[in-house]
């Protein structure tokens, strides 16, 4: 039977259905046994869950270790008869309680003796292993420590993690990058929000903080730097940021917290957590957040004045003759007089074909009012079929309005995405499905509306130039009785232009607003600017962990599916010749394994894992990865071979965006009959008659392919005395098959193989495109970094990171568009303490960035339109400031503080705003259930 579109769709929700409740009865069947264990909780002294924890019973010898959620759980016959249990972790204080003190469900706190470089992550591997002795390079950050973030934004802090570039397009909307080729759409790194990826279907990127998680429910940050496609699959070629929330049966109780500061900054959060009945078998959290402010606007009049473009050639002779056909009697009189032969160059076409107008650059200020918000909200309920063993759902919803820099800048107002999950796991197996949906909203193009708005006046324009020409015929050539020279002429055009610019829309007027509000709410490009964007995704993924005595392994698999739905908009999913949608939905499919063997009493550790994932529209790519790891009296070593690729995003295969100057095009199939837009570029800068055919470069395009990374790193980590760690790496990267893009041109009619292409190329009967595309040509990068965590005194810790990062583009010989965008060096200098006197505490952090050449098609094509040879972002830095005073009598923490405080305006995207101080002021309640 061969199935419709739709039907194999429903079979699949169907298969999924089934399949989880099979599992669940499993689950209920399989862990039934658990019942007579006793469980308990052993977290810091700020609540924070602590993994791998030792907990021996004393003296039967017999214990358990704690998971990633700091639960570890003991056989009742065991506690009852041992008189005492023991509690032992690297890093802080050991604790021992009476076995008769213990109650099933207890917390126990400990203390730290300094700083606690033996964190449990799960990331690296997928399954929880210390910090010191992870495979890849990775970095933990605590809730405490994004608390006493000193700028007040911890997502932006980010930036000091070694190897890490966050980037703002505005104060609602930064994106994570990590190891070069930098970009506002980070297509080469992953986020997770609970195991979910959180990519919008859409953008195919994830769009910041905007899907994430509140500060206030916010439990920890895991951030890899390096090449993860051997357990996460497709993009994940230069790191992964994973975000955990608070576990409402660990952190029950009633948090909020208002902030707000300068630029009329508001912020408001709040979490409610439970757990209920007797056995707090059942538990729910609810999220919410509402922030919003004014936002720092994009105002460079190069980047950001969208576009002087020239118009279509205007034929004026012809409006001439029609004024005159109306019975105005001063163009009959100056047809009469341009009709004297020794008067023929006066008529107001400049050439033949006509004449062009340049359009004025609006700025994005007059586009765009600058106030942003983001709203949060999530409901989480979870049910404990055994001690071990929860099912858990959840539902996020996010809407947010902010600026965001892509092929053009983009307004995201009113940008909707929502996401829901149904998972069941346990220490050992995990299975979870969910989906994400978005909606654009009113976004909309600001470049193109900018444009659009210009042609919205042109009609004025025209009507202006020409009765201020013809008028100055009249009075140059003395009421149209003597002939001009070339000079007077000139000077009549030049009357006309000065009369065209006071005849488009002025910015604040009621007609410019009207046509902007106008342009901005159409979808039908090119004369509108909205976005139409109604695309959704669908994931199940599983996974099974075995811990042997001599082996840990794990195994698991993915699917997922892409449905791109822009009706034509964006992408092309345009209408077909019955009237229908064009379907361009696809899936993907992968699966793992991973292995790691220990040696010499689990000094040495050999890992290795591959991956394989299939995509609908690729080949299949395997992701091996190799790494060795060696501990010596706190002297950790580590060495790594990996692979990974990323398979093109959905943009990069459909996309078909009319961006104004140019169209965005996806390369699914492969494109002929094309020149190189910089060979066209130089064609026209000659007039006509000195402009050589031999010039125009004619240039195809292969389909896409998928792009792949081989990377070698090195990584050394050095703990003493529980009080200073050192982290240092190195990495080469060598890209095969790198996807950028390239501007290419398309005759409208004509052929690159003959004449005809020359012809449309000189009346602009052509396309302009921007393509994705393979380089032809292996990239290779260079990086290296260093970061020095130092505690001080208790409470009191220093930190300093260092990146440096060299890209080795020299050898592409084609048009592509690599865009590393990552500056060759910059650090970070930080100190904070904690309750240093009473609950005072503060934080300082001092960055600096250095220059970068900054490539992408925007800024290449605003370079085109005013002749930049080179868009760069100049070398910064700032200082972040904070002070905090906890009250523990009062559950309540208050701090003051400022980001960038001796307002040192800068941008950080070629085209994006430039940032200045942000003062903050904030207060914490956070009571405590347990």
């Amino acid at each position: 039977v061969q199935l419709q579109p739709n039907q194999s769709i429903v079979m699949q929700s169907h298969l999924t259905l089934r399949f989880f409740l099979i599992t669940i009865f499993f689950s209920l069947f399989f862990f039934s046994g658990y019942s007579q264990m006793i469980s308990g909780t052993i977290s810091d002294t700020d609540g924070e869950p602590i993994p791998g924890v030792t907990i021996t019973t004393v003296p039967s010898g017999s214990g358990s270790i704690t998971n990633g959620d700091g639960v570890f759980s003991i056989p009742k016959v065991e506690l009852e008869k041992s008189d005492s249990l023991v509690f032992k972790h690297l890093g802080f204080r050991t604790f021992s309680i009476s076995s008769n003190e213990f109650s099933d469900g207890g917390r126990i706190n400990l203390t730290s003796k300094g700083f606690n470089a033996s964190e449990v992550v799960v990331s690296a591997s997928r399954y929880d292993e210390n910090l010191l002795e992870a495979p890849s390079s990775i970095e933990k950050i605590s809730a405490f420590q994004m608390q006493n973030s000193a700028s007040g934004d911890y997502y932006k802090d980010l930036n000091d993690i070694k190897d890490v570039h966050v980037l703002g397009n505005s104060l609602t909307f930064s994106v994570f990058n990590a190891r070069g080729f930098n970009t506002t759409s980070p297509y080469r790194v992953v986020s997770f929000i609970d195991g979910m990826d959180a990519q919008s279907p859409g953008l195919n990127f994830a769009p910041g903080n905007m899907l994430g998680i509140p500060e206030i429910d916010l439990r920890n940050i895991e951030v890899i730097t390096g090449p993860s496609s051997a357990l996460y699959g497709s993009n994940a070629l230069q790191g992964a940021l994973t975000m955990h929330s608070k576990d409402p049966y660990i952190y029950q109780g009633v948090s909020a917290q208002i902030k707000g500061g300068s630029r009329s900054y508001v912020d408001g959060q709040l979490r409610v957590a439970k757990a209920f009945g007797k056995k707090k078998r059942f538990a729910m959290k609810v999220t919410g957040s509402f922030m919003m402010a004014n936002d720092w606007i994009a105002s460079d009049p190069q980047a950001n004045g969208y576009f002087p473009v020239l118009t279509a050639p205007q034929n004026l002779n012809a409006q001439v003759d029609a004024l005159a056909n109306a019975g105005d009697q001063r163009y009959i009189d100056f047809n009469t007089y341009a009709a004297d032969p020794a008067n023929a160059g006066v008529l107001p076409n400049q050439t033949p074909v006509g004449t062009q107008f340049q359009l004025p650059a609006y700025n994005e200020s007059d586009l765009f009012d600058g106030k942003v918000n983001s709203a949060k909200a999530l409901a989480s309920a979870q049910y404990k079929i055994t001690d071990r063993t929860r099912i858990i759902w959840t539902s996020r919803f996010a809407q947010a309005s902010g600026v965001y820099q892509g092929n053009n800048r983009a307004v995201l107002k009113d940008f909707i995405l929502h996401q829901h999950k149904l998972e069941v796991r346990d220490d050992r197996f995990l299975i979870r499905a969910y989906t994400t949906f978005e909606d654009a909203g009113n976004s909309y193009d600001a470049v193109l509306t900018g444009i659009n708005t210009g042609f919205a006046g042109l009609g004025q324009a025209r009507s202006n130039y020409l009765s201020a020409y013809v008028g100055a015929v009249d009075s140059l050539s003395n009421g149209f009785s003597t002939q001009l020279s070339p000079e007077q002429v000139q000077t009549a055009v030049d009357e006309a232009q000065q009369a065209a610019a006071s005849g488009y829309l002025q910015p604040g007027s009621e007609a410019f607003q009207s046509a902007v509000n106008t342009i901005s709410e159409d979808p039908n490009r090119p004369t509108g600017g909205r976005y139409t964007d109604k695309s959704n995704m669908q994931h199940v993924d599983a996974q099974y962990n075995l811990k042997l005595d001599f082996l840990t392994a794990n195994i698991g698999g993915s699917w997922r599916r892409y449905d791109p739905k822009s009706d034509g908009n964006i992408f092309a999913d345009t209408l077909d010749a019955a009237g229908n949608f064009t379907d361009i939905s696809y899936m993907e499919y992968g699966g793992f394994l991973q292995l790691k063997k220990g040696f010499f009493d689990d000094k040495l550790k050999l890992h290795a894992s591959v991956r394989l994932d299939k995509s609908q529209n690729f080949k299949l790519q395997a992701s091996p990865r190799g790494a060795v790891t060696f501990n010596h009296k706190g002297h950790y070593f580590r060495a790594a071979y990996q692979t990974a690729f990323r398979n093109p995003t959905q943009n990069e295969q459909y996309f078909l965006l009319n961006a104004g100057p140019l169209t965005v095009r996806g390369n699914i199939t492969g494109y002929d009959n094309l020149y190189s837009q910089s060979s066209v570029d130089e064609y026209l800068s000659a007039p006509p008659p000195l402009r050589d055919p031999a010039v125009l470069q004619a240039i195809s395009l292969e389909a896409l392919k998928p792009e792949r990374l081989n990377t070698i790193e090195f990584g050394y980590k050095y703990l003493y005395k529980d009080k200073l760690l050192l982290d240092a790496s190195v990495y080469y990267n060598i890209y095969s098959g790198f996807i950028g893009s390239v501007n290419a041109v398309e005759p409208n009619s004509g052929s690159t193989a003959d004449s005809t292409g020359t012809q449309d190329v000189n009346i602009r009967n052509y396309v302009s495109y921007s393509i994705s595309a393979n380089a032809q040509e292996d990239i290779s990068s260079l990086g290296a970094s260093v970061s020095l965590k130092y505690n001080i005194i208790e409470g009191l810790a220093a930190s300093v990171s260092y990146s440096f990062a060299q890209v080795f583009d020299e050898k592409i010989s084609d048009n592509l568009i690599p865009g590393f965008n990552t500056p060759p060096h910059k650090f970070s200098i930080g100190l904070s303490g904690r309750k240093l006197f009473h609950g005072l505490g503060f934080a300082a952090n001092f960055r600096w960035v250095d220059t970068y050449l900054w490539d992408s098609p925007f800024s290449n094509r605003a370079a085109g339109v005013f002749g930049l040879s080179e868009t760069r972002v100049p070398a910064y830095h700032t200082l972040d400031l904070m002070v905090m005073y906890e009250l523990d009598k009062i559950h309540s923490t208050f701090k003051v503080g400022a980001s960038n405080i001796y307002d040192n305006r800068h941008i950080e995207v070629w085209g994006g705003p430039q940032i200045g101080a942000m003062v903050y002021a904030s207060w914490l309640f956070d009571l405590n259930f347990n």
